[in-house]
């Protein structure tokens, strides 16, 4: 391999050949956002040693790293730069023409006295688009491979989490996030590590759901100088971390900033046999939503229903009404179901089907039925427990699943009902 010295820089060539499938596999996990601050967030580091090769990226609120072979592979090797999403589109395109499990070499070249980067596929030869610009971020590579997110941060509690777990629960709390920018901390999702569980939080003010695990504690840390302690993700960062996330288990750790003693998480880091990623967490004062949820064990009305009838009757109801309708949920006379009721402006109503349930005292509570349904698809029960507060029939409703025992619940949505002056003298 040959050494050509420019007035620039000097430029080492190399090759590297793998089937091309991993290399869209691998650069799909670290393909930086659409945000891109500096001309460095748009580079991936590509990192070489024997067998093994590992792509970094960093965005400066997330760093990734995903590896193929024997695990990280720290500082050793050859590092070479690319643009991470004209690499990835390069390598898609023609694997689209192509035989799907061609092997793809990466070939880092001088041109005009910059280093260029070219893939070369069954007799394609194929320039990578921003590859020259890239080269000029050489100078960052450290930060890039190895990014301060966590200097100067004291180290909280370290869990091990089951993936494919951990994945299951964020996905389920995730779409009850706020999607509004104004109250930026209810963008993200919550995690709370204690007591030997995982709990992740979601609200939008309207509705809020939460989903828990048990988690093996590894170290207590020094957060707070407990082993509990509570991070905001960013609801846009999910995403990302989604795709980096593989194999069986990976540790999860917190990071905070010791003299504020507020047990708030400033940083994470998730940590796996073949990736890591570290985040930056929202700061600001995340409502505690966790006393709403004790509020079950209160004097509470429970409704066992039919989980596939009433998404039906919700569905059919909200096509039917005009848009931001509000929509009633309504107890037969005789016990033994409820229905679906929308009252229209001219004073028309639509009504669904008796769905099956069972229920001990009358109620009528009306919702937001478009935070109804996704909370209802979001639940998928074959019977879903509604538990209403007695006392206080416009407190936040519950709803989990019926099969599951209430003390063994690792699921569960709050719904807050919609205040209509006329909804118990409305037609039925």
């Amino acid at each position: 391999m040959s050494t050509q010295t420019t007035e620039h820089t000097t430029i080492t060539p190399f090759k590297a050949t793998r089937p091309g499938k991993d290399w869209q596999e691998l650069l799909a996990k670290v393909l930086p956002p659409g945000r891109l601050p500096v001309p460095a967030a748009g580079v991936v580091v590509l990192r070489f040693a024997g067998s093994a090769v590992a792509a970094s990226s960093f965005d400066y609120q997330t760093a990734l790293m995903a590896s193929h072979g024997q695990g990280p592979t720290g500082a050793a090797g050859t590092a070479k730069v690319a643009h991470a999403n004209g690499l990835y589109r390069t390598i898609r395109e023609v694997l689209k023409v192509v035989p799907k499990d061609s092997d793809v070499t990466l070939s880092w070249e001088e041109f005009q006295g910059r280093e260029a980067l070219y893939v070369e596929v069954e007799g394609y030869r194929l320039a990578v688009p921003h590859s020259i610009a890239a080269a000029v971020e050489k100078v960052g590579l450290d930060k890039i491979e190895n990014p301060s997110i966590l200097a100067g941060l004291e180290r909280g509690p370290q869990v091990e989490v089951d993936v494919e777990e951990f994945i299951r629960s964020v996905d389920r709390v995730i779409p009850f996030a706020s999607k509004d920018d104004v109250a930026p901390v209810l963008t993200c999702v919550q995690i709370v590590i204690e007591g030997g569980k995982l709990t992740v939080y979601g609200t939008d003010r309207f509705r809020m759901a939460r989903a828990s695990m048990p988690v093996a504690l590894l170290e207590a840390g020094d957060l707070g100088g407990q082993a509990s302690a509570r991070a905001l993700i960013p609801g846009k960062e999910w995403p990302r971390l989604k795709k980096i996330l593989a194999g069986g288990e990976f540790k999860l750790r917190l990071y905070g900033a010791q003299p504020t003693k507020t047990k708030e998480a400033e940083a994470v880091a998730m940590i796996g046999d073949e990736f890591e990623a570290r985040v930056l967490c929202q700061e600001g004062k995340y409502p505690d939503l966790s006393t709403l949820f004790k509020d079950v064990t209160v004097d509470r009305v429970h409704v066992l229903i039919d989980g596939v009838g009433i998404q039906k009757a919700v569905q059919v109801i909200e096509a039917l009404a005009p848009r931001a309708t509000p929509m009633r949920l309504v107890s037969t006379e005789d016990g033994d179901a409820v229905r679906i009721v929308a009252t229209l402006e001219d004073g028309e109503v639509q009504e669904s089907p008796r769905v099956d349930a069972i229920v001990t005292e009358a109620f009528d509570i009306a919702f937001k039925p478009t935070y109804y349904l996704s909370m209802l698809k979001a639940l998928r029960a074959q019977r879903v427990r509604l538990s209403l507060c007695r006392p206080e029939p416009r407190k936040a409703v519950h709803l989990s699943d019926a099969s599951v025992p209430m003390d063994q619940v690792t699921f569960e949505q709050l719904i807050m009902p919609l205040r209509l002056p006329s909804a118990s003298d409305a037609q039925r």
